[in-house]
């Protein structure tokens, strides 16, 4: 525990005021989730301004952040496509096992060099292209800031700050990374990125941009240490200032490095903060900075309790890391909001969020058994008819996010083409297991016959369940269907998996989803494509209930 004297302010004031309600979450969404939101936005609206802003500001807004990304139950592209996350972390390491990176790479994972299966991603370029593909599907969405800590020095193994620009350069390119250049820039006149961001100097009108301008942005902030005085690994980073960087550095914010000691390192405008020092942020949310709280402790963690949650909250944080990904889980554990799916919370009273995402997001909702066997249950939404001058040949693709933890393994959403609506009907289907598992090929030539199942091939320097798309391709002639079967981990790398060909027309085609045998599971289709035509939800006009499921229903929008 951090000593010295100030602490005369302990995170844990905060959090007494919100200690009746905190105290009385105990299970999943229990009257925490429901009561606190009127005493908490009395508390953070305590100091705001009531005069309604314009926009709000990237330092206006507090989000949900997920701590240790790449080892959470849930993927990387359904931490930022099902669960609405908006910023990750990544811990940089430049050997693993005695084997060392190139000089522009960086193995990726926590303490111990365990196995490569403990990561969803290698590498940090791994990482990083699991991020693009996010980037790639949704080109409006709202800014992603990229938490990277620095578990090495500079030095080691050959690699420099020039490495780490040109690693993450060649992922995003010059224009999707907003970085420090981009907010002196839009500051004339300022000597450092402090000055670029003070709201201090109206003549200059200066501040962080709204966040409706960072739409498809990237920013990048680095971790791993303090850097209130000259020589840490940050600091090596920083150099002299140099405002031509791509990433931001965020030192850590603790008794023998405070707020006050960095009014001497002005180009220094992220901070990073255990839950014991929480309250620090009360201190960087004044001066108009940014900042991120994690739980801490002797391993590290999120703030992964309500209490530590909300009294992060109390004191401002703009980021708040927790391994609570899921929030149908720990409904307290979210900044989505509900009725718009903007996945932030406004620091300033009548601030207006932004409108959703671009890209509608097909969601089908689901209680059946499974698509298996002889006889299938499931709810199938099927589409309307193509034009009449379509052609005989036939492609769907979209990618799918499901909630990757909590959930029944074995549930799953499909693009399915299928001959009948009987239970026991020829079909063919490309799926995505709700948990755990590869985009696979589901099949029943013949009515009555058994289902056969095959999986994609595993992706390389990604977990196995980071095949996210799925293409299914049919043509017909002479009243057979030939169905073709692939999946990607971007959408534009495919790899096949199977072909087959039915007696028969596959003439009903949409989306099909089941929940194998448990409560209801959702899951999203995104960029759904049935050739060239996008398709939303009003593409399917039609539902049913196959086989005796119990109920299921296609919703517009993110599940917040």
């Amino acid at each position: 525990m951090s000593g010295g004297r100030d602490r005369g302010r302990p995170w844990k004031v905060a959090g007494v005021l919100l200690l009746a309600a905190a105290c009385a979450e105990t299970q999943g969404g229990g009257p925490w989730a429901r009561h606190d939101e009127g005493l908490l936005r009395r508390t953070l609206s305590a100091a705001a301004s009531v005069a309604k802003p314009k926009g709000v500001r990237f330092n206006q807004v507090q989000q949900k952040a997920t701590h240790n990304s790449y080892v959470r139950d849930e993927t990387i592209f359904d931490e930022l496509v099902y669960h609405r996350v908006r910023a990750l972390e990544f811990d940089l390491h430049v050997d693993r096992n005695g084997y060392a990176t190139s000089a522009r790479d960086w193995f990726v994972y926590h303490v111990f060099a365990a196995p490569y299966d403990d990561t969803q991603c290698v590498r940090l370029s791994d990482c990083l292209r699991a991020v693009k593909t996010f980037h790639d599907a949704f080109p409006q969405h709202e800014v992603v800031t990229l938490w990277l800590d620095l578990k090495d020095d500079f030095a080691a193994n050959g690699h420099d700050a020039s490495d780490l620009d040109a690693a993450i350069s060649s992922v995003f390119g010059e224009d999707a990374v907003f970085r420090p250049r981009d907010l002196m820039r839009a500051c004339p006149g300022a000597k450092n990125l402090r000055e670029a961001v003070s709201e201090e100097q109206p003549s200059r009108k200066c501040a962080w941009p709204e966040t409706k301008d960072l739409r498809g942005k990237v920013i990048v902030a680095l971790t791993g240490g303090a850097a209130c005085s000259h020589g840490s690994k940050l600091d090596t980073y920083l150099g002299e200032g140099d405002a031509d960087r791509v990433a931001f550095i965020a030192p850590d914010l603790d008794s023998n490095c405070t707020f006050p000691a960095y009014a001497r390192r002005p180009n220094i405008v992220f901070f990073n903060a255990d839950a014991e020092n929480a309250w620090r942020s009360e201190e960087v949310h004044r001066a108009g900075l940014v900042s991120r709280v994690y739980g801490g402790g002797t391993m590290g963690g999120g703030l992964d309790d309500p209490f530590q949650w909300n009294a992060a909250r109390a004191h401002r944080a703009n980021f708040l890391a927790t391994d609570r990904v899921n929030a149908e889980v720990d409904p307290w554990a979210s900044t989505t909001q509900t009725r718009t799916g903007w996945p932030f919370l406004c620091l300033l009273m009548g601030c207006e969020p932004n409108q959703v995402e671009e890209g509608e997001l097909v969601g089908v909702s689901v209680e059946s058994g499974d698509i298996a066997g002889t006889n299938d249950s499931f709810y199938f939404a099927e589409s309307e008819p193509p034009a009449e001058n379509a052609t005989d040949a036939t492609t769907w693709s979209t990618a799918i996010a499901v909630p990757s933890s909590n959930v029944e393994r074995w549930a799953k959403g499909c693009i399915m083409a299928r001959a009948t609506r009987d239970a026991d009907s020829p079909y063919f289907a490309v799926c995505r297991p709700a948990d755990n598992g590869r985009i696979r090929v589901q099949y029943r030539l013949a009515k009555g016959g058994p289902t056969t199942e095959l999986e994609a091939p595993p992706p390389a320097g990604l977990s196995a369940e980071s095949t996210f798309f799925a293409r299914l391709e049919l043509s017909t002639a002479g009243g057979e269907t030939t169905a073709s079967s692939s999946a990607s981990t971007d959408g534009m790398n495919w790899a096949p998996i199977a072909t087959r060909s039915f007696a028969t027309l596959l003439a009903h085609q949409g989306l099909a989803a089941s929940s194998h045998g448990s409560g209801a599971v959702r899951f999203l289709f995104a960029n759904l494509k049935r050739g060239a035509e996008s398709m939303g939800v009003k593409s399917f006009a039609t539902g049913e209930r196959i086989g005796g499921a119990l109920r299921g229903e296609v919703f517009r929008g993110a599940i917040p």
